[in-house]
């Protein structure tokens, strides 16, 4: 019976031991650190002050756009492509809009009706809106230029 303590005993030991080693994380295993995210609000009216169902709003980091928009001096070349959004969505009926999800920092924010022909994005008053983790940002309306006008160019 002593024998039996003796290998339990040893076995015990032998389990705590490894218990307290290190043990080494797959980096793909581990869940990546969550960004600081707000949400912006508005809405988006035509020319006469009428809610627009259904516009595409998007969200675009104000950094990255004015970069696109380099004139070569500072080393900032100028893009013919704008960088992609950070995230987006739609108006419901009274041309309201909350995107949720979006990082934290300075943002220019976007509108345009999707069946337009003219694709280009009219943009909201502000050069950019402060998007703070937590918070809700209220953006000002994005009003269209003209009656039925669906992306005038941005001021």
């Amino acid at each position: 019976m002593t024998n039996y303590l003796r290998v339990g005993g040893a076995l015990i030991l032998a389990l705590a031991a490894f218990a307290a080693l290190p043990v080494a994380v797959n980096a793909g295993d581990a869940a990546p650190p969550a960004t600081p995210a707000g949400a912006v609000t508005g809405r988006v009216l035509d020319a006469k002050g009428n809610p627009v169902k259904g516009a595409h709003v998007v969200v675009i980091d104000a950094q990255a756009l004015a970069s696109s928009k380099g004139d070569g001096r500072d080393g900032a070349a100028k893009s013919k492509k704008a960088p992609a959004p950070v995230a987006s969505g739609e108006t419901d009926k009274d041309g309201v809009y909350k995107i949720d999800n979006v990082p934290a920092g300075h943002m220019r924010i976007a509108a345009r009706i999707e069946e337009s022909t003219d694709h280009s994005f009219t943009f909201a008053p502000k050069p950019q809106y402060d998007v703070a983790a937590g918070r809700i940002t209220k953006v000002d309306d994005i009003k269209f230029k003209a009656p039925g006008a669906t992306g005038a160019k941005a001021k």
